[in-house]
């Protein structure tokens, strides 16, 4: 399977990394906020590296019902 032009120019000029958008990820119930953030990255098959992560306790009875 050949390489895309797209690929293969990404690889060559690699673009600026201020033009990505970071992926996230948030999980949110009636007890905790859990969120985790990846470097961008716009080069193909490029492996993801975490940035940030947490886990926010959310108070008891914050919530009338979960």
């Amino acid at each position: 399977m050949g390489m895309s032009a797209f690929s293969v120019l990404t690889k060559i000029l690699p673009p600026p990394s201020f033009i990505s958008m970071p992926s996230i990820g948030v999980d949110i119930s009636d007890t905790s906020m859990k969120y985790v953030a990846f470097k961008p990255t716009l080069r193909p098959g490029k492996t993801k590296v975490l940035d940030k992560w947490g886990d926010i306790e959310i108070p008891k009875k914050c919530f009338g019902t979960g």
